[in-house]
């Protein structure tokens, strides 16, 4: 049976009056010492002694007074602040063809980036590029590393660092934060690309200050990472927000996941794209059909040309991605009853009429009750949102920092 009047010890308790002391400071940006204990409840000589620590460790700045409202000409407050360069972080993102690196403020503040074309050969050769690009990023940095955050896509296990999955460069129970951190030396966090994308916009973009928040992805497929009650939702087997493989349409395409009519099968790129080749192939005197005919293929740009030009094809095509992503947008609003959603990735192109098709699609099947508070909108965070969401989950993890103000 287990335990459940441990209490805990007194390092643990110093450590987390730390962490709340500190978030008070990072979340409000400039704060008095009496007003942090009013917000923690703790005692001002436990603040007073707790500020003191931060600010010799340089975490934290008095940064000037804030004179008294008392007509009585009461005490001044000294205001504090978090240094916000006192730490860097690096990110990083490996993409589906594209490694992404940067040297990160506690801000979000990208001080240094760099990337390079991902060259997939095996999982060991993508293991030493990763390498590579990190030993040229981190020297580039002067000031005290707080970790490695890292995001990717595939099916990540948070809590033990490992890859579980990652099969754009053969990966499979890589315990990736393992190999960094021996390497580095620094603590190492993981999350998949839809994970990172919603801590980043959670942390540093439009979602700041939600408790509940759900980031939908749109890609080559298509995901969504859920926040609930500020904390990020991995569920039992770390792969919540797996919506794009819902399957709708059982006689349908055949999807990676092995099932047919899955979601992102529709409203993924690569489904798009397919669909409109097909009703291109139908119908040749549309822009579609044409461009087809010309270039021996068509792309998403394309698709996007054709359906702000008014083609009928694209329009179609369009329609029914922007129906598949209101079903899948709609099962997270009714299960989890969030009323804030952002769609992120390629498709948000394709713009705010499109995402209009989106929300009527949700409004149509969901509970009304469900969906009267409802606000669909596109992210703000890119295109390092992933390699600021991998750091958000770091400096969560080590600093108690959650979430921005």
């Amino acid at each position: 049976m287990r335990d459940y009047l441990n209490k805990a010890t007194h390092q643990q308790t110093k450590v987390h009056n730390q962490q709340m002391v500190l978030r008070a400071i990072y979340d409000t940006g400039k704060i008095s010492r009496a007003e942090i204990a009013r917000l923690t409840q703790l005692n001002k000589v436990s603040v007073s002694e707790i500020v003191a620590g931060l600010i010799e460790a340089g975490l934290v700045a008095e940064i000037g007074v804030r004179p008294s409202v008392s007509s009585a000409g009461g005490k001044s407050s000294i205001l504090l602040s978090v240094v916000d360069d006192a730490l860097h972080m690096v990110g990083f993102e490996l993409g589906s063809s594209e490694m992404r690196a940067a040297i990160v403020n506690l801000r979000g503040e990208i001080r240094h980036y760099c990337s390079e074309p991902l060259i997939i050969q095996d999982g060991s050769a993508t293991l030493n590029q990763l390498y590579a690009l990190l030993d040229k990023l981190i020297p580039l940095t002067d000031r005290p590393l707080l970790g490695i955050g890292v995001g990717t896509p595939g099916l990540m296990d948070i809590t033990h660092g490992v890859v579980r999955q990652a099969v754009n460069v053969g990966w499979e129970n890589v315990p990736l934060a393992s190999l960094l951190n021996e390497r580095y030396h620094v603590p190492v966090y993981i999350a998949n690309d839809s994970q990172a994308r919603a801590l980043a916009e959670h942390t540093f973009g439009s979602g700041r200050g939600e408790n509940n928040l759900a980031v939908v992805l749109l890609g080559r497929g298509m995901a969504a990472g859920i926040i609930l009650n500020r904390q990020l939702y991995l569920g039992d087997n770390f792969g919540a927000g797996e919506i794009g493989h819902i399957s709708i349409k059982p006689d349908g395409v055949l999807c990676s996941c092995g099932h047919r009519g899955c979601l992102e099968t529709i409203a993924g790129s690569t489904g798009i794209i397919r669909r409109a080749v097909e009703l291109a192939g139908i119908h040749p005197a549309s822009q579609l059909g044409l461009h087809l005919d010309q270039a021996a293929g068509l792309t998403l740009e394309d698709v996007i040309t054709a359906y702000q030009a008014g083609d009928q094809d694209a329009q179609q095509v369009l329609l029914e991605a922007g129906q598949a992503v209101g079903f899948g947008i709609a099962c997270l609003v009714s299960t989890f009853n969030i009323r804030r959603v952002l769609v992120v990735g390629s498709v948000t192109r394709f713009g705010e009429k499109w995402l209009e098709t989106v929300a009527e699609q949700v409004r149509q099947i969901a509970l009304p009750a469900m969906v009267q508070d409802l606000q669909i909108s596109f992210g703000e965070i890119h295109p390092y949102a992933v390699v600021l969401g991998a750091c958000a989950l770091l400096m969560t993890r080590e600093t108690g920092f959650n979430l921005a103000r």
